[in-house]
């Protein structure tokens, strides 16, 4: 049966990591639905992420004069059943897949500076993305990251994101926090 365009019609699945431990390695892991029985929901246990595959009302596309549906393949960013329903459900509201932001520039994972990251954290958090949160949560994510983590930062001269692993800078700061907490 074909799919009409301006259909909603998502299959969600548990996508199964190479290091799944449900699966023993080296064997092929399938895509797994929601569980159903008590047997089969004590036996998915692992983290593994749920995507979605099928069709959404708004994602269509010309085809030799025709206008079709278009298949859209996503992570819904989550492990859990019952947010992913949900995820799809804000899918089907929107009729599309938010779009990824093309200007953004493809940056060297260790050239990611700490206010970049901090900065491309809230922006994913915003009502427009997938994993919206809360609007008073986000004030304090974002009073947080900018008062506290960056200012941090640029007093202590430490830039990169990368810099945070270091286990020398996070000993400093434990050694600080240690002095200043048996002083008080």
């Amino acid at each position: 049966m074909a799919i009409r365009p301006g259909t909603n019609d998502l299959r969600i699945f548990r996508r199964h990591q190479a290091r799944c431990s449900r699966y023993p390695s080296g064997s092929k892991k399938p895509f797994t639905s929601r569980p159903t029985t008590p047997k089969d929901k004590k036996a998915d246990s692992c983290g593994c992420p749920i995507w979605c595959l099928g069709y959404l009302s708004g994602e269509i596309h010309v085809d030799g004069g025709t206008l079709k549906p278009k298949r859209v393949f996503v992570s819904l960013g989550t492990s859990d059943w019952t947010t992913a329903e949900q995820e799809v459900a804000r899918l089907y509201e929107r009729g599309k897949v938010p779009a990824v932001q093309p200007e953004a520039p493809v940056i060297d994972e260790g050239a990611i500076t700490v206010r970049y990251a901090g900065q491309r954290y809230l922006e994913s958090r915003t009502g427009a993305s997938l994993d919206p949160i809360e609007l008073d949560t986000l004030e304090h994510y974002r009073s947080l990251i900018e008062q506290r983590l960056i200012s941090y930062c640029d007093t202590k001269r430490v830039t990169l994101i990368k810099d945070l692993e270091n286990r020398d800078l996070c000993s400093k700061v434990h050694g600080v926090v240690a002095v200043e907490c048996q002083g008080g």
